[in-house]
């Protein structure tokens, strides 16, 4: 979430800081995108795995992809 608010503070991506957006960027950041995409996603078992909060894994997943979701170019 730190990396989320200095990217916001230095203009690096767009529009503001919301606690929701930071929490949806750090998930996506751990989490593979091949499992984010995945419509049959075992949510409890994925949170586990990762060791991230069940809840904001599943609204991660519920939302994607969503209105604050970031894309790197390469």
């Amino acid at each position: 979430m730190a990396f989320y608010a200095r990217d916001i503070l230095t203009g690096d991506l767009p529009g503001r800081y919301t606690d929701r957006a930071a929490q949806h960027f750090a998930i996506a950041c751990l989490i593979p995108t091949e499992l984010l995409e995945r419509e049959d996603l075992d949510i409890d078992r994925a949170a586990s795995a990762f060791r991230v909060p069940t809840q904001a894994l599943q609204h991660t997943h519920e939302a994607w992809p969503h209105e604050d979701a970031v894309t790197w170019e390469t």
